[in-house]
């Protein structure tokens, strides 16, 4: 009886063994866990009603902006989108937050046009068409 219950404890922690994971926990290369980015609930429908309507409109294929779609069959769409936000499984990074993705995705384009307008003066290669646009922009 000492010996199987000795057999048992070597295979428990065996187990516990083999689930381990060599990588620090705070890896984004690891699988998915439960409110990484945040747990949410119906009652945020509202604060993340955009970042809902892209997810609705890229991965559901479905336009939230006709506004035929009955309250109730939102709602389901929403639980959803929560079951996906809460388990941390969007196929995207952007429909955690649309909004703070989209200024960053815009800040990183505005500073490759800065980079870009810097190597062109920098070597003298501005067009008067290249010109042109920049104070069309500007005003």
């Amino acid at each position: 009886v000492k010996k199987r219950k000795k057999d048992d404890k070597k295979k428990k922690a065996k187990r516990k063994d083999d689930g381990k994971d060599d990588k620090n926990s705070g890896d984004d290369d690891g699988p998915p866990r439960f409110g990484k980015y945040g747990v949410i609930k119906a009652v945020d429908f509202n604060r993340l009603q955009r970042s809902f309507q892209v997810w609705m409109d890229e991965v559901k294929k479905i336009s939230m902006f006709s506004g035929n779609m009955p309250k109730r069959e939102q709602m389901e769409y929403f639980a959803e989108f929560c079951e996906d936000y809460n388990t941390a499984t969007m196929p995207h990074a952007k429909y955690y937050n649309y909004e703070e993705w989209e200024m960053k995705e815009y800040q990183k384009n505005q500073r490759e046009l800065q980079q870009k307008a810097a190597a062109a003066t920098s070597s003298g290669m501005v067009s008067n068409s290249a010109r042109a646009d920049e104070l069309q922009h500007q005003a």
